[in-house]
């Protein structure tokens, strides 16, 4: 390391929120739960947070502008704002979140007041270097030294000033231990010791003492380096892809596991499905979730499998409601039923539910 701190000022825009994302990964862990919660909200959150992980690496390598995920920022700050899970001994990590959100979605709620006499160009990125000096505050609450989450951020900046030469990060930035040391790609994180035993252990116990042992394979998935793979296309041989899955619960200790948009669908289509008043309508959509969630998890593509998450999650929603639109009810029935017939072993179970929660609306 060396004795100067890097000038965060120096990174672009993009680079910064890719180095922010990177800071999320480390900080899942000191968000510490109240008491009292309820493991869907929880589990809302941590979908939420993945979310924005993502927006923030899709920036960073330039897969999207800032324009495209202003809107879906916004969002997610103002949810942020209105969920109060977390006990006090969190306080400074959440905030960052929403320093980045505000950030990320260009709202300019917060307000920077620059030392007087400071230089524009030194007064860039005051997100990111608040952002920094916030979680590694917080983590004192965990008996660790600020250096836990300073040295990983500076090392970050050193990389990316030295090694990335457009506007944008490259696909190794994201390779690298997520406490690195000498900035080689592994499969190895990097973590100290202490915090894996202080923090991170008993955050996992926390989330599956609740069953949302979804969750923490989601964040297992995270950390251990995300992949970003460079793919040549017409419009740009260097365009990079972000290639990461989230893991959601759907009861009874099963999961479903797949691309973070796929995910959200599927989630919501258990959620409306488990708070169905009509206990045989109920019990019946629960089933075809499960059917389905194993079906998409093993189609090829991923338009594929957005597209059967699409048509599950509309089935459902449609399903629920008093007086259903039949056309809209057949239409996505007919998809289901047609992307169950390419895999055999799901033909018979996907079809069967689907027809037997038809049959309740004949």
């Amino acid at each position: 390391m060396p004795e100067n701190r890097p000038r965060y000022q120096s990174l672009t825009r993009e680079q910064a929120f890719g180095v922010e994302a990177r800071l999320l990964q480390r900080v899942f862990p000191l968000f510490v739960l109240k008491d009292e919660v309820n493991p869907a909200d929880v589990n809302e959150y941590y979908l939420n947070l993945f979310d924005l992980t993502h927006l923030l690496i899709q920036v960073g390598i330039g897969n999207k502008s800032l324009e495209e995920v202003k809107e879906r920022a916004e969002e997610l700050n103002k949810y942020f704002h209105l969920n109060k899970i977390f006990a006090d001994k969190s306080y400074l990590a959440v905030e960052a979140i929403y320093l980045i959100t505000d950030a990320l979605s260009q709202s300019n709620r917060i307000r920077y007041y620059p030392l007087p006499g400071l230089p524009v160009h030194d007064q860039v990125n005051p997100d990111l270097v608040m952002s920094i000096s916030t979680v590694s505050h917080a983590i004192t609450k965990f008996n660790l030294t600020k250096e836990t989450l300073i040295e990983p951020a500076d090392l970050d900046c050193y990389y990316v000033l030295k090694n990335c030469d457009s506007d944008y990060l490259n696909s190794e930035f994201f390779a690298r231990k997520l406490w690195p040391d000498n900035g080689s790609p592994t499969g190895d994180t990097g973590m100290p010791f202490p915090f894996q035993i202080l923090i991170l252990e008993n955050w996992k116990n926390d989330l599956r003492s609740l069953g949302l042992t979804g969750t923490v394979k989601s964040y297992e998935g995270l950390i251990y380096g995300i992949k970003v793979r460079s793919e040549r296309q017409l419009e740009n041989k260097n365009s990079n892809t972000v290639i990461n899955n989230v893991t959601i619960n759907l009861g009874d200790g099963s999961t479903f596991t797949g691309p973070v948009s796929v995910g959200e669908n599927i989630q919501v289509s258990y959620n409306a499905a488990a708070s169905t008043s009509e206990e045989d309508l109920k019990v019946k959509l629960e089933t075809l979730v499960h059917n389905v969630s194993g079906l998409i998890e093993q189609l090829p593509t991923e338009k594929e499998k957005s597209n059967v998450s699409t048509q599950l999650k509309a089935f459902v929603e449609e399903s629920k409601k008093e007086s259903p639109n039949e056309w809209l009810i057949k239409v996505s029935a007919d998809g289901l039923i047609e992307a169950a017939q390419k895999l055999a072993s799901f033909t018979e179970p996907v079809t069967s539910i689907v027809k037997e929660i038809m049959g309740l609306f004949s």
